[in-house]
């Protein structure tokens, strides 16, 4: 009983110097040490949500790049199969339909996001045009409507 007495008192003098139990007298308690806290949670949710907006302003501004490139390169065809028109013929086209059907061009390109944005094909006369689209990532306006109240921001004409 003697033996008994001293472990006890002795735990009790290791509990009040320390706030612990001596490692071997320590009850084992698994269940705090089976799960996340709250606040590590929030704060891996935080890191998530971060880099998912990260990613998705990074992707939606490369495919505004991605189009604009295309918008760019589908003006700059059209212009080249205007200028073998004009050696052909003398002039330029009335519309760029007659590019296609004089086999100048395989199809008349339209805008990547037909119909919200469109090309605009300016004739001013049998020597002068102007080819307008809309960039999305450009800025400025040439006068030109490009869609629906859709100013152009870009433009190709005879050289």
């Amino acid at each position: 009983m003697k033996i008994n007495s001293v472990i006890a008192r002795s735990e009790t003098t290791w509990r009040s110097r320390s706030g612990l139990l001596h490692p071997q007298l320590r009850v084992r308690n698994d269940t705090s040490t089976r799960g996340f806290t709250l606040v590590e949670l929030l704060v891996t949710m935080s890191i998530i949500m971060v880099v998912t907006i990260v990613g998705m302003v990074s992707y939606s501004n490369i495919n505004k790049q991605t189009r604009d490139s295309r918008r760019m390169a589908d003006l700059e065809k059209v212009r080249v199969a205007l200028e073998m028109y004009r050696q052909v013929n003398g002039s330029y086209p009335v519309n760029t339909s007659t590019l296609v059907t004089d086999n100048f061009l395989q199809s008349v390109p339209v805008d990547p996001k037909d119909p919200t944005y469109i090309y605009a094909y300016v004739r001013s006369d049998a020597y002068h045009y102007t080819y307008h689209a809309y960039l999305e990532l450009g800025s400025g306006s040439t006068g030109t409507t490009c869609g629906t109240a859709i100013n152009c921001n870009y433009s190709v004409s005879n050289p």
